[in-house]
């Protein structure tokens, strides 16, 4: 079967379990099988996890049995969102209920809270960074007085007066941790504001594209890069080269390898 993935080429689900992959394949369009070893295979719809399915032991009923799991299942005994039959087509028809894609609406809903949760993040630890600096409260009494003072200093490119204590290379790292704080900061104003893009990346490779300004819907959803709209295709190659949490001025910021935000801010200035 060329949609069913096996981790190893030489480990092979047993022969009840692939006449049940077998089965659900035919029944269910677009499905995607992985098989990591062991009594259950992972289930996908196209780009999107389903459930699992699975033939093995159970006390309970003292014999092997088929299983179908899924989120859409409302059973809440052990196992949890699990139908079982000794029936191959119990299961198969089980499969073919809950086997669905998520509502586009949804899936836009959860992208934009994952986004947004993981920037804020980002955005606090920043602050939390410049506001317990170990050497900051040796500096200045008032640490909010210490961060405008060499925020503003950032802005308007001038050297801060600096006390005696404060020697060039340690102003130097602050002056990089504020300049990190504001890049961050002017990003995560830009979220809030529902600017930009937020682009998730697909175990398969597909690139699911919410934009802030109508995030109720999937802007874009393709494996196909060229594919995506053309104003954030250079800004998503860029960020794709970052580590994670990383912010990047007019650019967006790498959430997480697969999670990126994209500012809608031009980047002509940097060309």
């Amino acid at each position: 079967m060329k949609n069913l993935k096996l981790r190893n080429p030489e480990n092979k689900p047993h022969f009840k379990l692939m006449d049940l992959i077998k089965e659900v394949n035919l029944r269910v369009k677009n499905m995607r099988f992985e098989y990591r070893g062991g009594d259950r295979v992972e289930c996908y719809k196209d780009w999107e996890h389903v459930g699992e399915l699975g033939y093995a032991y159970y006390s309970r009923a003292g014999r092997d049995l088929f299983h179908v799991k899924s989120d859409h299942i409302t059973n809440y005994k052990s196992p949890r969102h699990t139908k079982q039959s000794m029936h191959i087509r119990e299961v198969v028809k089980e499969c073919v209920r809950v086997f669905k894609n998520t509502e586009s609406s949804e899936i836009a809903k959860k992208i934009v809270l994952e986004t947004k949760s993981q920037a804020s993040n980002v955005f606090s630890g920043h602050g939390y960074g410049i506001r317990y600096d170990k050497w900051i409260p040796k500096i200045y009494v008032d640490t909010n007085a210490f961060e405008r003072a060499l925020l503003e200093s950032c802005v308007e490119d001038r050297p801060l007066p600096k006390p005696d204590n404060l020697d060039d290379e340690l102003l130097s790292q602050m002056r990089d941790k504020l300049h990190a704080h504001k890049v961050a900061s002017d990003l995560w104003g830009e979220i809030k504001s529902k600017e930009g893009y937020c682009v998730r990346i697909e175990n398969d490779g597909t690139y699911n594209v919410v934009d802030l300004a109508d995030d109720t819907r999937i802007l874009a959803s393709t494996q196909d890069f060229d594919e995506l709209p053309e104003m954030i295709k250079d800004k998503i190659t860029l960020l794709k080269m970052q580590n994670v949490e990383a912010c990047m001025v007019n650019t967006g910021i790498k959430l997480k390898e697969n999670l990126l935000y994209v500012s809608k801010a031009s980047m002509d200035h940097l060309v």
